[in-house]
């Protein structure tokens, strides 16, 4: 049985509410449940949270997120790895913050290789995904050139200009 959204997980018995034990190995939905040597634990929080979730980052700047694992889960940070965009990171880039936060700290960011971002993901010891978030890096567009504005009355006003260089980047502008 799975839960939404989830990859084959070992399931026991469902309650009413389609709520599935996870074991502290599998893949871990929030909704969910979780099995400890102790007792089945219902998740009305999340397990693991990556920090900061999703950001928007100028190209070359550097970036120091965590993940967080709810310590119901029995995980140590030691024991967790990171991957961007599905190459798992160097442990040399980590640092163990705490027993159930882990960070790594990436420098010189380059562009997102696409629109929808780079994947940055924690993972337990085998491989399992516990959290993730989208980078988003690139360059803002370049300021707008010859801007003139106009008005035939004190009412409306006009203005025109030519968009500056696009600049190099997938960072979606509104």
């Amino acid at each position: 049985e799975t839960c939404p959204g989830s990859v084959r997980v070992s399931a026991h018995a469902a309650d009413s509410r389609r709520a599935v034990p996870v074991h502290t190995e599998e893949l871990i939905i929030p909704g969910c449940w979780i099995s400890t040597s102790e007792a089945i634990i219902p998740l009305t929080h999340d397990v693991a949270i990556i920090y900061p979730q999703d950001p928007v980052l100028r190209m070359g700047s550097n970036l120091t997120a965590s993940c967080w694992v709810h310590p119901d889960l029995g995980v140590h940070a030691s024991s967790l790895f990171w991957t961007l965009n599905g190459q798992q990171l160097p442990s040399s880039l980590y640092k163990v913050l705490s027993p159930t936060n882990l960070s790594v700290t990436l420098a010189g960011l380059n562009a997102s290789r696409q629109t929808s971002g780079d994947n940055l993901v924690c993972h337990n010891h085998k491989g399992h995904i516990l959290a993730g978030s989208c980078l988003y890096v690139g360059m803002p567009p370049e300021k707008p050139v010859n801007l003139s504005c106009w008005s035939r009355n004190t009412k409306d006003l006009t203005c025109s200009w030519a968009p500056g260089g696009r600049g190099e980047t997938n960072i979606s502008t509104q």
